[in-house]
């Protein structure tokens, strides 16, 4: 995702890997439940995977994250036992690392870790709080 957004926004190339997890393997990491605030309100969507147009792709990271290599990765696996035969149907479409992803993981040994405040730590604005009550992240 960073990939396509850094020709739009000024992304600090440098901080991301600073502020990658490290005690877990790339793609075992925390997978962090986004649908908070107001967003709670509203029924939560269920999309199959691969059946709304022939160039949906399944990132490479899905792979990762279910095989037991590595350690279990936070939340454990996507789905149950079943969804491995059915992701194994699917190899096809699946979508490798970009060249962005791979110097990524490439730099998180040559860059120092950082640690940061959590969120509820910093100083909000009267917009962040705004955002905040509409659904926005902590």
């Amino acid at each position: 995702m960073c990939s396509k957004l850094d020709r739009l926004l000024d992304i600090d190339r440098e901080q991301l890997p600073a502020q990658a997890e490290r005690r877990r393997k790339y793609a075992k990491g925390r997978l962090m439940n986004s649908r908070t605030g107001t967003w709670k309100l509203f029924p939560r969507a269920v999309r199959t995977i691969c059946q709304t147009d022939p160039s949906e792709r399944i990132h490479e990271s899905v792979w990762q994250r279910v095989t037991k290599d590595g350690g279990q990765p936070l939340p454990s696996p996507y789905r149950n036992e079943q969804f491995l035969p059915w992701l194994e149907q699917h190899r096809e479409r699946q979508e490798p690392l970009s060249a962005y992803e791979l110097d990524l993981l490439g730099d998180l040994s040559d860059t120092a870790p950082e640690k940061t405040l959590p969120r509820s730590h910093r100083v909000t604005s009267f917009c962040d709080r705004i955002v905040e009550w509409l659904g926005g992240s902590q």
